[in-house]
């Protein structure tokens, strides 16, 4: 398990558990995400995302933050429906 802070000029603003599930096949393994945002709705995001071990701890990050942003940009077009 491992986690991701986000601070705008030392305030957190957001944080990530990350939690690696199981593998999916040799070289690919499930994380479980769960990511906070103070203040904001929605509040908490959550997802399972799949991930080649060997392209490192970065690219993962790369992934989660990607999806992170995907959820709130349809979360936010969701909202402007109604």
């Amino acid at each position: 398990m491992f986690s991701l802070e986000n601070r705008i000029n030392g305030v957190l603003v957001g944080y990530a558990y990350v939690k690696n599930e199981s593998p999916i096949d040799e070289d690919v393994y499930c994380y479980h995400v769960e990511y906070h945002r103070i203040g904001k709705k929605p509040n908490i995001i959550s997802f399972d995302i799949a991930h080649v071990k060997e392209e490192g701890a970065e690219k993962l990050v790369f992934l989660i933050y990607q999806r992170i942003y995907e959820k709130i940009k349809n979360s936010e077009n969701q909202r402007k429906k109604k």
